[in-house]
């Protein structure tokens, strides 16, 4: 099993922290607690406030999956190869990885994972809310998952 920076103490803080964001709505681009978040921005939130460290998030455009051809999140990954590790979407997920989801052609949806089977993102129209990766929906778009290096 490829190594992660989370132990259970980290975890936990990942945990309470994710759960202080729940109900946060929607907001393109944004980071601010309770009044608006994206799914890329809530992602680099969580890691700061777990003390894994400060991710300078870049700003997507919320039409970037209807008309993008590329994903914005693998190049973004690829430049942080050296605190990502990138591995296979049936690969076991960890609580703390990044998981990145296809919409349209391309990943443009990005989760944070907890423990059980759970993670973590942001939605238009829900805000940060807390999925399954067994439901339907997200399993079958599931296509990478980045884990935080130790």
């Amino acid at each position: 099993m490829t190594p992660t920076w989370f132990t259970e103490e980290r975890i936990e803080a990942l945990e309470v922290e994710a759960a202080s964001w729940v109900g946060t709505p929607f907001a393109a681009n944004s980071s601010a607690k309770g009044l608006g978040v994206s799914c890329h921005t809530l992602a680099g939130a969580l890691y700061a406030a777990v003390g894994w460290g400060d991710i300078l998030i870049p700003d997507v455009a919320i039409s970037h999956a209807r008309f993008g051809e590329n994903s914005l999140a693998d190049p973004f990954f690829d430049a942080m190869a050296e605190r990502f590790t990138q591995l296979p979407h049936d690969s076991e997920i960890l609580p703390g990885d990044a998981l990145g989801f296809r919409i349209g052609r391309i990943v443009h949806r990005l989760g944070t994972a907890l423990r059980n089977g759970r993670f973590i993102h942001a939605l238009e129209g829900l805000g940060a809310t807390v999925s399954t990766t067994e439901d339907a929906t997200y399993r079958s778009r599931l296509t990478t998952i980045w884990r935080p290096a130790p």
